[in-house]
């Protein structure tokens, strides 16, 4: 591996230097000298092999994960989290609507009709918010599970109990049951 040497901009017999261990990066000052005194530049420069020398150990620094976040628009239901910070800053926070207007790159850029009648009913049910998150939306019916064939089978049979029947009434009736 690569060591790194700054030379002490005082007296030219006086160094550092960087090396890289197994597992982390060593500074040997040279000889007896306490400080090494380095121009922004030459530490910049010594700054910058001291952090090449750490990568070559850890792989580098990790990018940290950004989470992507999905546009909110008009018709979603959300929760306000920050309200109108310089006009009745709190007063909303907290409270559920769904989006009316979105008016990107304002300071107050969603409009939320709020969900609860507001106790002082100047707002006329609507506030511009600054932040807002998206409230999980509820199942529709649409996304329910439907029975398979088998519990329309088993269906029938509980329906039929106690009677006598062939295998083609329980079909017919559990197809009647599926509609």
């Amino acid at each position: 591996m690569t060591d790194y040497v700054a030379t002490c901009r005082d007296a030219d017999h006086d160094t550092i230097t960087a090396s890289a261990g197994i597992a982390d990066v060593a500074l040997y000052p040279s000889g007896s000298c306490e400080s090494v005194y380095l121009d922004p530049a030459d530490a910049r420069t010594f700054a910058r092999g001291i952090l090449a020398l750490a990568d070559e150990i850890d792989g580098g620094e990790q990018p940290k994960a950004v989470p992507t976040l999905t546009a909110v628009k008009v018709g979603d239901e959300v929760r306000v989290v920050v309200d109108d910070p310089t006009y009745r800053a709190g007063e909303f926070v907290g409270a559920t609507g769904r989006i009316n207007e979105v008016n990107s790159g304002a300071e107050l850029p969603y409009r939320v009709t709020l969900d609860a009648p507001h106790s002082n009913d100047t707002v006329r049910g609507h506030w511009w918010c600054a932040k807002v998150e998206r409230l999980a939306a509820a199942p529709t019916d649409d996304s329910a599970p439907t029975p398979d064939r088998a519990s329309y089978l088993a269906q029938a049979r509980d329906l039929m109990s106690g009677e006598n029947y062939t295998a083609a009434d329980l079909i017919a009736l559990a197809d009647y049951l599926a509609g």
